[in-house]
C-alpha cells in the first residue's frame, strides 16, 4: 500500500544536528564512511493532530582515513527529524496499517535528511564525501529499518 495516496506531510521537525571532525583533512585524502540510516513510525501523542502518524528519521555518517577503524572515527555527523503525516480523507487507517506500510513515505524524507547531512558535510570541509541524492527499494525489501550498511568507500 502505498500511504503517498492516504496522508500529507504536515509537519517536520529537527530534533538533531551534530557534527564532529577529530583532526584536518585534506581535500584529496581518501576516506571512508559507515553510513547507517532508520526510520521508525510512531503514534502522535498531539490531541489536536486527529488521524495523524509520525516518522523519525535519523542519519549518522561516521568516516576513517581509507584502511582505518571506525573504533576511532575521524568525523561523525548526525541528523535526525520528525515528520508528522495526517490522513487525507475522513476515514483513518489503523496504525498497524501505517506501521506495516511506512517504507512507502521513505523516498520522501530520505532527501530531506540527506540534504541536511551533506551540508554539515560540506561544512566540516569533507565535500569529498557524498551521500546517494536517492533511497530505491527492491520490492523484495520489506523492512524500513535499514541495519547497519557496510561501510562506503569514498575517494
Amino acid at each position: 500500500m502505498n500511504l503517498l495516496d492516504h496522508f500529507s506531510l504536515t509537519q517536520i521537525q529537527t530534533l538533531r544536528l551534530h557534527a564532529e571532525l577529530h583532526g584536518s583533512v585534506k581535500q584529496d585524502t581518501a576516506l571512508e564512511a559507515k553510513i547507517e540510516i532508520s526510520f521508525s513510525p510512531g503514534k502522535v501523542a498531539d490531541a489536536d493532530l486527529l488521524n495523524s502518524y509520525q516518522i523519525g528519521a535519523k542519519i549518522i555518517c561516521r568516516g576513517i582515513l581509507q584502511g582505518g577503524s571506525l573504533e576511532s572515527p575521524l568525523f561523525t555527523v548526525e541528523c535526525a527529524m520528525n515528520a508528522v503525516y495526517q490522513a487525507t480523507s475522513s476515514s483513518a487507517l489503523e496504525y498497524k496499517v501505517f506501521h506495516a506500510n511506512h517504507n512507502s513515505l521513505i523516498r520522501q524524507l530520505y532527501p530531506l535528511l540527506q540534504q541536511k547531512t551533506q551540508s554539515m558535510l560540506k561544512e566540516l570541509g569533507l565535500s569529498q564525501i557524498s551521500l546517494p541524492l536517492d533511497l530505491v527499494q527492491s520490492s523484495s525489501q520489506t523492512k524500513a529499518e535499514s541495519a547497519p550498511a557496510d561501510p562506503i568507500q569514498i575517494h
